[in-house]
């Protein structure tokens, strides 16, 4: 029952509800596995990096980490400042 007709098609909960399947097991399948090993690949080459170069790398998180929050910065001001729908469709400062 892995392999399910509904479950190819997208239609997850045709596949729980009429073929009892697992919600678990469903997602599994849906989820391609190379993401998860090129993670994990990145991860340790960078645990490594970390143990040769430690105050390097100490640099280059510190610059990251405030680079994320720039851009993150900005994306929320931009959504903050878009015209919503609660307002009416003008702008105003969702907080």
């Amino acid at each position: 029952m892995l392999h399910s007709p509904n479950l190819l098609k997208g239609n997850l909960n045709n596949y729980i509800k009429k073929e009892g399947g697992d919600i678990m097991e469903a997602t599994m399948q849906r989820i391609p596995w190379w993401p998860f090993v090129l993670g994990g690949l990145a991860l340790l080459a960078g645990g490594i990096v970390a143990l040769v170069w430690p105050d390097i790398t100490l640099i280059v998180i510190v610059i990251l980490w405030g680079a994320i929050a720039l851009v993150d910065g900005v994306f929320t001001a931009i959504g903050g400042c878009s015209p919503a729908e609660d307002c009416g469709g003008s702008y105003c400062l969702q907080v």
